[in-house]
């Protein structure tokens, strides 16, 4: 599975987000409160870590995280998040290692989100992808389908993540997403998942022979 190990971190986000949610007296907790509780709870303890910055839209009945900079096509789905509620609130988290900062934006300021840079490029591979950044490898997956039959829509996978060394945990979080979203273009929406990260590669190994590894 991808790691956990901000659940305490990505938990103290929730309960800002509760704040958030009570301060601008949405009707979220009692109409979808599986929105914030659980999406947005496991979608944080996933992904939520220093470094990390999420685009946040929420109203009386929704609420929607996407990762900002780590691909293009989180990134981007920030636009289609403008238009969903006259009443909605939008902000950017900023994570840090004193924990999250919540900046409150206006439509206008939160739809040019979408155009933040992205420095990560994907490049598939025979077995899966590996994951650049600039000239730097930041790691490589292999994946692997489990369900043999072609026509099966929730198919499942396996991926194994193995990071260049010394890679920061921003930089894990983008290549578990690139992952996830590879994954996905295999499969379908709903495909099941699982994905392990193991021992960083050795630093004497090539560029060349690490983009290879998967």
């Amino acid at each position: 599975m991808i790691s956990t190990k901000w659940g305490e971190y990505a938990q103290a986000m929730i309960r800002q987000m509760v704040d958030v949610v009570n301060q601008n007296g949405f009707l979220l907790l009692q109409r979808y409160p599986d929105d914030l509780m659980v999406h947005d709870r496991a979608y944080l303890t996933r992904f939520a870590r220093p470094g990390m910055v999420f685009a946040w839209c929420v109203g009386d009945s929704h609420s929607h995280l996407t990762i900002v900079g780590l691909t293009k096509s989180d990134t981007e789905l920030v636009s289609a998040l403008t238009g969903l509620g006259s009443k909605d609130r939008f902000f950017r988290i900023r994570c840090s290692a004193d924990g999250a900062m919540f900046d409150a934006l206006s439509r206008e300021e939160f739809a040019r989100l979408a155009t933040t840079p992205v420095p990560y490029q994907v490049k598939n591979t025979t077995d899966g992808i590996a994951l650049w950044r600039d000239e730097e490898l930041v790691g490589t997956a292999l994946i692997r389908r489990l369900t043999p039959e072609p026509q099966c829509t929730n198919a499942t996978y396996e991926a194994i993540i193995r990071p260049a060394a010394a890679v920061s945990e921003v930089e894990l979080a983008a290549l578990e997403t690139a992952t996830c979203l590879r994954i996905r273009e295999l499969g379908s929406l709903f495909a099941f998942y699982n994905i392990t990260v193991v021992k960083p590669m050795a630093t004497t190994a090539s560029t060349t022979e690490a983009a290879c590894y998967a």
